[in-house]
């Protein structure tokens, strides 16, 4: 994958405990953004809508990494994490995958 517009976000993996919903020490990964235009948010997913992010990651090295939930640091950082990830902005929403890549959809969080 090119490496030219890389940027690197922290992501957290959710997962459950006696039922409540905790999630992982954050970890660094490398994405590439994926720019959208309007008339490419209409044609895949019908209608236009602002707050999300795309990056596109390594799908042999990410195929079975992350769930829908997830939570993602972008924009903000992470102080004295105490599992519950609720200082995140973006949580994860979506996946598509291609043959070599795997697109993640982010929703922002209202934060």
């Amino acid at each position: 994958m090119l490496k030219i517009n890389q940027e690197t976000v922290y992501f957290c993996k959710k997962y459950t405990t006696n039922g409540i919903e905790l999630f992982n020490m954050p970890v660094s990964i490398d994405v590439t953004p994926i720019t959208l235009s309007s008339d490419y948010s209409a044609e895949t997913i019908g209608f236009i809508e602002s707050g999300k992010l795309v990056f596109a990651v390594d799908r042999d090295e990410y195929e079975d990494y992350f769930s829908l939930g997830d939570r993602f640091y972008v924009y903000k950082t992470y102080t004295d994490f105490d599992g519950s990830a609720q200082d995140a902005d973006y949580v994860l929403s979506g996946i598509n995958k291609t043959p070599t890549l795997l697109s993640i959809v982010l929703t922002r969080l209202a934060v």
